[in-house]
């Protein structure tokens, strides 16, 4: 019997994510196809005419957001801390002293690369975007959280 749920659990999840790759526009399908040809563990979401995909590539962890053309919105992959820019680590000591760095990521939009922290805290955790230079360009707390 748990054999049985199991094999129902697993294949409605793999057709879970069938379908909804099925629903990704074939021009997003295509563009992400043709960058990311070795990802694996592939996994679509969709919020109007943005299309989402978390996937592994070459052991790391990656994002990417789609316009319904094709076209690249933005995109990241997670990171080490110690990937981050010096003067973002600084400035998260100096200005978050009381956090912890608990996951980085980069932010690739406009031909440029951002750096996004998740800092753990006493109250909440907060998510901040620093530019290359340290200089925080915008925070968001649990109840404002925009990706």
């Amino acid at each position: 019997m748990k054999k049985l749920v199991l094999t129902l659990a697993l294949g409605f999840g793999m057709s879970t994510a069938v379908f909804a790759q099925d629903n990704v526009p074939e021009r997003v399908k295509t563009s992400f196809n043709n960058s990311y040809a070795q990802a694996s563990d592939v996994e679509w979401k969709a919020k109007d005419d943005t299309y989402s995909a978390k996937f592994e590539m070459n052991g790391e962890k990656h994002w990417i957001k789609y316009n319904a053309d094709g076209t690249i919105k933005k995109q990241g992959r997670e990171i080490e801390v110690n990937e981050l820019p010096q003067a973002v680590r600084n400035a998260i000591s100096q200005q978050y002293a009381n956090r912890t760095i608990e996951k980085a990521k980069t932010v690739e939009k406009d031909g440029q690369t951002k750096y996004m922290a998740k800092l753990d805290g006493d109250d909440e955790d907060l998510k901040v975007v620093f530019n290359s230079d340290g200089s925080v360009e915008k925070e968001m707390d649990k109840d404002k959280r925009k990706n």
